[in-house]
């Protein structure tokens, strides 16, 4: 077999704190330039029990990459204003899982997105909570790639971000560490 050879950008060791990552990361810079209308995305993805909760969220007490990005974010926006280089700005929140190779909008109240499932079934909202039909990706010359019928709420501060933030959390499937007994 041929080796593979890969590369990164950089390897954190499992004692890096969540505040070394985020800096490790470059994320405050990228916070800075979605003012500038660039885009961001901060994800996880891996096996399941990789780290992936563990790095979005973070331990009690000791806030992970979307807290911080979401603080970054809001932070950024009121320092712009005082100086002058923005006079207002909106932002709007989604939530979304790639769960058994389905995109799903955690914050979705849409009936037509949501099946129900008995009390003892596991769906992919969760036990009892229903399964939910995979969003479609499309592509567009105006938008470029986009999930197809995402839910998008506007929000005012970090806490109001926050508090969606939590609510998807709550909708999340899959076998996350909230589950494991």
């Amino acid at each position: 077999a041929t080796a593979r050879k890969f590369k990164f950008d950089a390897v954190l060791p499992p004692s890096t704190t969540q505040s070394e990552l985020f800096e490790a990361t470059n994320l405050p810079a990228l916070i800075r330039r979605t003012l500038s209308g660039f885009n961001l995305t901060a994800m996880a993805y891996g096996q399941t029990g990789s780290g992936k909760t563990h790095t979005m969220e973070g331990p009690p007490g000791d806030a992970g990459v979307t807290p911080r990005v979401v603080a970054g974010l809001f932070a950024e926006i009121a320092r712009a204003k005082e100086v002058g280089e923005l006079s207002r700005a909106e932002v709007t929140c989604s939530f979304v899982q790639l769960y058994n190779e389905q995109l799903l909008d955690l914050l979705s109240n849409s009936d037509d997105a949501v099946r129900a499932a008995g009390d003892n079934r596991t769906g992919s909202l969760g036990k009892g909570r229903g399964f939910q039909l995979g969003l479609p990706v499309r592509w567009s010359k105006r938008k470029g790639f986009y999930a197809q019928g995402l839910s998008h709420f506007p929000v005012a501060s970090a806490a109001e971000a926050m508090g969606l933030f939590r609510n998807g959390i709550q909708r999340r499937g899959g076998a996350g560490p909230r589950k494991k007994a």
